[in-house]
């Protein structure tokens, strides 16, 4: 029994060698018999394949309309197999493929391929937006997603820590602040507490009545001083008797000690009918300088009675910081005073009459001061490791303005 042999046609593209080839070079493209022959029940395949050539595309091929690749032609010249099928023409294939063999891989310089593949690129892109502008629309709108998201990423990000610094940085000078506060008040308990010894104790009751009023025991007028000029009383064989000096000293130790404040408070000065009279600093009770601030042409010493007396100073008077030498070197200081004031009933209601800078002042007994160590209370606070704890600086000033420029008292109680 025989059977018709049935046969699957492929496609067959091969080369004839001439009897002047001299090579063994043969070109075979997508060559495929595929022969299928059945006989009693028998299936025999033979299947001979060669190398395959196929061209392949590109996307930018296709959006042109074509389907050559944009490689095919970089090097200038027509592709080996171009219409081979078609016109099966043998002369230009193996001229083509001499030609080849004659100039080799490196036929056409590396850099004129780069730059044609640049430029065919290049063209073709540009092409390709001219025809679809739509792409042009949606890549900007894109762009402008893209951009505006990671805008507001890195916004948030950033209003996110600096909220966050911004609420360390209030915790800490917060905290500091209420240390500050708690401490300017600790201190200035002392001053008060003086304030009250000296008028109930009556070991000074003797003090104004002595001094007199200007011009009594004057010794000397405008005596240069540090900052201005100032009056100068006699007030030798007053301010340093013995007894008088040691009450102040007693009063003095017992306050700073009861309070424990004695590297942050390191002076005291009374002044009866506002002359200096006594100071007490590193522990000793001493005799003062003898100026009338009452009538001294000095800016600072004159606006302090102008302001506790005449104006009558609501609270502590307060002023500072500024640099003061003390035995431990140059420190930031604050001064504060307090006025102390005569009784105002029966024969004393109208004993005390001071001019103060040429206003008339009832019942002036005088003052008192003490000096804070600023910088010692700073290092106390720990307020540098505070900060530095959570990589910040600070800054620390006062909100009020000055009384005459860099002389006059500062602030507010």
């Amino acid at each position: 029994m025989k059977s018709d042999p049935s046969y699957t046609k492929g496609t067959i593209a091969s080369t004839t060698r001439r009897p002047t080839d001299t090579d063994s070079t043969t070109i075979s493209l997508a060559s495929t018999n595929s022969i299928s022959r059945g006989s009693g029940g028998n299936n025999t395949t033979n299947t001979g394949t060669s190398a395959s050539y196929a061209t392949s595309t590109n996307i930018w091929a296709k959006l042109l309309g074509g389907n050559e690749s944009v490689w095919d032609r970089l090097d200038g010249r027509d592709d080996v197999y171009d219409d081979h099928n078609e016109h099966n023409d043998h002369d230009d294939l193996i001229s083509t493929k001499s030609r080849y063999e004659n100039e080799g891989i490196c036929g056409t310089a590396p850099l004129k391929i780069c730059m044609m593949g640049a430029w065919y690129e290049t063209r073709h892109f540009f092409q390709t937006l001219g025809k679809h502008p739509v792409i042009i629309v949606v890549s900007l709108a894109v762009f402008g997603l893209v951009c505006g998201l990671g805008m507001w990423a890195v916004e948030s990000e950033r209003e996110a820590f600096v909220k966050d610094r911004m609420d360390t940085a209030k915790f800490v000078a917060r905290e500091t602040a209420e240390y500050f506060a708690n401490e300017f008040r600790r201190s200035m308990v002392p001053l008060y507490a003086l304030r009250e010894a000296i008028q109930y104790s009556k070991n000074f009751d003797a003090l104004p009545s002595l001094i007199g009023n200007y011009p009594s025991n004057l010794q000397a007028e405008n005596v240069a001083i540090l900052g201005g000029d100032m009056t100068q009383r006699n007030i030798t064989g007053i301010c340093d008797q013995p007894q008088v000096l040691a009450d102040w000293k007693s009063m003095v130790t017992k306050i700073s000690d009861e309070h424990d404040l004695n590297e942050l408070i390191f002076r005291y000065r009374l002044w009866p009918k506002n002359v200096a009279c006594l100071e007490f600093k590193g522990g000793n009770a001493m005799m003062d300088s003898g100026m009338d601030a009452s009538y001294s042409p000095h800016p600072f010493w004159s606006q302090v009675v102008i302001d506790i007396q005449v104006d009558r100073w609501n609270g502590l008077h307060v002023f500072g910081p500024f640099e003061a030498k003390l035995p431990s070197g140059v420190a930031d200081v604050f001064c504060t005073h307090i006025p102390l004031w005569t009784s105002t009933t029966g024969e004393n209601a109208f004993k005390d009459v001071v001019k103060v800078q040429g206003t008339d002042v009832q019942n002036v007994w005088g003052f008192t001061m003490l000096y804070l160590n600023w910088s010692a209370m700073k290092e106390r606070s720990n307020m540098y490791e505070r900060f530095e704890n959570v990589n910040m600086e600070f800054e620390l000033f006062r909100e009020d303005e000055p009384r005459l420029g860099d002389v006059g008292p500062k602030g507010l109680p």
